[in-house]
């Protein structure tokens, strides 16, 4: 039966063929996933300390970081693209719509607003569309570097003076002096300003929580943990700080159903911070870790204690919500204009007479309604529903971490973290598909290729 034959042949063939052509789009698509990291981590080292001088190099690269979800989508154009989800097609309609608001100061405002609105969903849609070309082999490895890197420079930041190079910002001139407690700086590590810092620490979450699940050195793990808290208190940030300690809860109690893996890493991390206690006191506290931590924790005690005197800490965590539910603007509808609010649209094309009536505004969801109405909230949350039926993370941690990051996670008018969570949770949610074995996890793109 030769036909038979020339037909399986033929068939087997055209398999391998497909197979290498997704394995190459796989190594391309690490490349691009690679690129968007190393790009947003280093883009503060051009700006504060390469082109510190140099306003208008500077404008660029924090241009080229706004548009960077953008790049790696035409990096990826081969793949298939998010708007066959109709929530996608719906979203940009809505949004090239409120970009055109006649009360809008500039129809730049409105291009700048399309492209800060789009960004994060362009990425996350990206990914799902193609979630078997993602491998994570070689961009876990260099995720640890880099992490290991930022961890490690924030210390050597906490322990120089405000004034040392290390310390600058990316606009010395506008803000004269680096923020401190207690003396000590807030650590920035590579980034312009602290929230760069601050979004790169829920990306070290996802981290984490990825190098659990793929079964890395226990060691590893718990002297990455053990750093991230030094590092979280040394922001100076509470946000940081309480972001940090609740992934790290739900982690544990997602994991927990692995008590074997749980209690080793706990057993060992008592072990471990016993040693290094004990070890460091015959020392004599040689490198000073005692009283860094010491410091670190004395400085976020300080101001955690004085924001909730003052009522500033209540605040911070009520005020996403309330300015939400008591929004005061009079364009509740359709808002006053796309990227009306994004300071690099204001700082160069105006603000317009609306903000000005309207008053102050800090938090994202006020300001996504102060430019877009609740039809753009309500298109956030239908967007945040979409991303909880798509992730793979079991329901209850997931359901934890979209609610968190839907009240408290900037990833609209923050570009560093509209792109750190894309990051964190493809990793994470990569390590819960059921038919990748997470014994074989790190093998290859092939393999993952091969079994997706």
């Amino acid at each position: 039966m030769p036909g038979r034959n020339e037909i399986k042949i033929e068939w087997n063939d055209m398999t391998v063929n497909e197979l290498n052509i997704s394995e190459k789009m796989g190594r391309k698509v690490t490349a691009a996933t690679i690129v968007l990291l190393i790009f947003t981590v280093a883009s503060g080292v051009l700006r504060k300390w390469v082109f510190n001088n140099s306003n208008f190099i500077g404008s660029i690269i924090l241009f080229i970081q706004l548009i960077l979800p953008y790049l790696y989508f035409v990096m990826l154009r081969k793949m298939q693209h998010p708007f066959k989800y109709s929530i996608y097609i719906w979203y940009t309609l809505l949004i090239l719509f409120l970009a055109l608001n006649p009360m809008n100061l500039t129809i730049f405002h409105g291009i700048l607003g399309i492209l800060l609105h789009m960004g994060f969903w362009l990425l996350i849609g990206l990914y799902f569309k193609n979630q078997s070309l993602y491998g994570f082999k070689l961009f876990i490895k260099i995720s640890i570097v880099v992490s290991i890197v930022e961890i490690v420079l924030g210390f050597i930041q906490y322990s120089l003076p405000p004034t040392h190079i290390l310390n600058t910002y990316a606009d010395m001139e506008k803000l004269k002096e680096v923020a401190t407690v207690g003396g000590s700086v807030r650590i920035t590590g590579t980034f312009s300003y602290l929230g760069g810092y601050y979004s790169f620490m829920l990306f070290y979450n996802f981290l984490i929580w990825a190098m659990l699940r793929m079964r890395y050195n226990a060691l590893l793990l718990i002297l990455m943990i053990c750093a991230g808290f030094g590092a979280a208190f040394m922001t100076g940030s509470r946000s940081t700080v309480y972001t940090y300690v609740f992934l790290l809860i739900v982690m544990l109690i997602t994991e927990g159903r692995n008590g074997k893996v749980i209690s080793k890493i706990l057993g060992q991390l008592v072990v471990a911070i016993f040693l290094v206690i004990t070890v460091n006191y015959f020392l004599g506290d040689r490198f000073q870790i005692g009283d860094r931590f010491n410091l670190a924790w004395n400085n976020f005690s300080s101001r955690m204690t004085t924001g909730r005197e003052t009522g500033e800490e209540k605040w911070r965590i009520i005020s996403p919500i309330e300015e939400v539910i008591d929004f005061t603007g009079e364009y509740p509808i359709a808002g006053v204009g796309l990227g009306a609010t994004y300071q690099g649209a204001t700082a160069v094309f105006g603000t317009s007479k609306y903000l000005y009536e309207y008053g102050y505004y800090e938090e994202e969801g006020e300001r996504i309604i102060l430019e877009g109405g609740y039809a753009l909230f309500l298109f956030r949350i239908l967007l945040f529903v979409f991303l909880y039926r798509r992730l793979h993370i079991p329901r209850l941690a997931k359901a934890s971490i979209l609610l968190y990051s839907f009240m408290y996670v900037p990833i609209i008018f923050n570009v560093y973290s509209a792109v750190f969570l894309f990051l964190g949770l493809i990793i994470l949610d990569k390590t819960y598909f059921k038919d990748i074995p997470l014994s074989n996890f790190r093998e290859s793109n092939k393999s993952l290729v091969a079994t997706s």
